[in-house]
C-alpha cells in the first residue's frame, strides 16, 4: 500500500512516524532506521491521512478518513493517550 503521510521528530533519538492506505502507523526510530512501533489497523478503521509530531516530540497526532484523531505518546506510541472524533463527532466537511 501506498504513503499517505510522513513526519520526523527532527531531535535526537531521531524518529520518524508514516502512514498509509493499509491503515499501518509506523514509527522508525534511530540511524540506521530500524522499524519500532508498528500498530497496524489497530485504530483507524479507514485511511490514516495525516500525522504530525508536536514541537517537542513529546505527542504523535494522527487523524483519517474515519473521522478519527488519536493522540499517542511521542517516545512509546503503544496505546492512544486520547481519542477523539468519529462518525457522529467527527469533521464531516463543509457542504
Amino acid at each position: 500500500e501506498q504513503i499517505i503521510a510522513c513526519d520526523w521528530n527532527g531531535k535526537r533519538p531521531f524518529r520518524l512516524a508514516t502512514s498509509g492506505e493499509d491503515r499501518c502507523v509506523a514509527v522508525y526510530e534511530n540511524v540506521p532506521v530500524k522499524i519500532n512501533h508498528d500498530f497496524e489497523g489497530e485504530d483507524h478503521v479507514k485511511y490514516c491521512n495525516s500525522l504530525k509530531y508536536s514541537p517537542d516530540s513529546s505527542m504523535l497526532a494522527t487523524a483519517g478518513a474515519d473521522s478519527k484523531i488519536f493522540i499517542y505518546d511521542g517516545k512509546k506510541p503503544d496505546e492512544p493517550l486520547k481519542k477523539m472524533g468519529g462518525k457522529k463527532k467527527g469533521h464531516m466537511g463543509s457542504s
